[in-house]
């Protein structure tokens, strides 16, 4: 293209300043066209993009000239509220029945442990639900949403044992000391003092589980 000699494909998304004023255009690469976002069609919907980055991805979803969009963002951007909030978009347009939402259940280690929520995001999450049910005894609630979050981890490092010692699949084992650690966290309480004994006695400083594991 004339405007950008390095333009390619998939390099899509522009801001034009307009001369003599301070607007923006926003604008994207299609077919060798420039076409201009309609923002107050993309903004029509139940989440509503904030910031240009926003607005090129909830069109992205709108627009039917792309077939797969893939984001790279930190976490909290509004990634998978947009997308959602596109995909309700499409259905009560009746352009689609359905939506299929998929996560792995085990984040990327290559990418830490920030991965999917921002520091204080449970803590905020608990305030809100709490806020909403007045009546719900906040100390009962805590004791069993740690203890089921201790009987999860200690689920998961089960399964993942499991499938290295039973059918080979040593790959998990990466995952073990990041499921350890999410399992240690919940014996800050004093509740969990019986389970805290029991692991320190039966697993304390496994190295499987304190060390990250890596295959050759």
């Amino acid at each position: 293209l004339d405007f950008d000699a390095e333009h390619k494909p998939y390099n899509y998304s522009y801001d034009f300043n307009v001369k003599d004023s301070d607007q923006i255009v926003l604008a994207n690469i299609i077919n060798g066209k420039i076409e201009i976002l309609d923002e107050t069609e993309v903004r029509s919907q139940i989440i509503t993009p904030l910031n240009k980055e926003q607005l090129f991805f909830s069109n992205a979803i709108n627009n039917p000239f792309y077939d797969v969009i893939i984001v790279d963002a930190k976490a909290g951007s509004g990634k998978t509220l947009l997308a959602l909030s596109g995909a309700i978009k499409h259905i009560r347009k009746k352009k689609y029945q359905r939506i299929i939402y998929i996560r792995n259940s085990v984040e990327s280690l290559d990418k830490g442990e920030d991965v999917g929520y921002l520091p204080g995001l449970e803590e905020k999450m608990l305030a809100l639900y709490f806020s909403t049910m007045k009546k719900t005894n906040q100390h009962d609630f805590n004791h069993w949403y740690v203890t089921l979050a201790a009987q999860r981890h200690a689920k998961v490092l089960g399964i993942f044992s499991r499938l290295h010692l039973r059918d080979n699949k040593s790959k998990y084992l990466e995952h073990l000391p990041r499921v350890y650690r999410l399992l240690k966290n919940t014996f800050q309480h004093t509740w969990m003092r019986p389970l805290e004994d029991w692991v320190e006695e039966h697993l304390g400083d496994h190295p499987l589980l304190n060390t990250s594991h890596k295959q050759p």
